[in-house]
């Protein structure tokens, strides 16, 4: 019974789109914003049983919901999340470090997130936790190692050069060491 109600939902779910459209062509704007939610065919490309992609959530049929790589578009960019409390943004977070098999950067203020993905992520790799206001975790300083005012000023061209600058306001003004 559960799952024939789940299918007419989406037939009607399916034809609503087209209904949308024919009452487009015959209504008139009377808001600014019209935002809405997707119908069911804008949301088929984002449907995944397996996925190595961003998850964007779970549809109201309980289908994962993700952006996959392909070859003309191989990277998949980044991904932001907002939401008040409560919406699920922190359980979103968790499944999507679970899921991703490549490199992630995660702002974790309240250590969620690693507490709950870190042994599922050193599997894949090294796990590095940076905690300034903490004053715990692992540490990078760009400046161990280097000793002499030769390879400051090289870091420092490095870090700032910009081809073409039209005001080289740092970079100009810096003196060439012989």
């Amino acid at each position: 019974m559960t799952q024939a109600w789940k299918n007419l939902q989406q037939t009607l779910s399916d034809h609503s789109y087209w209904l949308s459209k024919l009452a487009s062509l015959f209504g008139t704007q009377k808001h600014l914003h019209t935002d809405r939610f997707a119908t069911a065919p804008e949301v088929k490309n984002l449907v995944h049983k397996k996925t190595n992609g961003l998850v964007l959530g779970i549809d109201r049929f309980g289908r994962l919901l993700t952006v996959e790589a392909t070859k003309e578009r191989p990277h998949l960019g980044h991904l932001a999340v907002f939401g008040p409390t409560g919406a699920g943004k922190t359980t979103r977070g968790e499944e999507q470090l679970r899921r991703w098999q490549g490199p992630a950067i995660v702002n974790d203020p309240k250590f969620q997130l690693s507490t709950a993905t870190a042994e599922i992520r050193k599997k894949r790799g090294k796990v590095f936790f940076f905690s300034p206001s903490e004053g715990t975790g692992d540490t990078y300083d760009p400046l161990d190692g280097i000793e002499s005012e030769r390879k400051i000023f090289s870091l420092a061209k490095h870090l700032l050069y910009v081809p073409n600058e039209k005001e080289p306001a740092f970079t100009g003004s810096v003196p060439q060491l012989p």
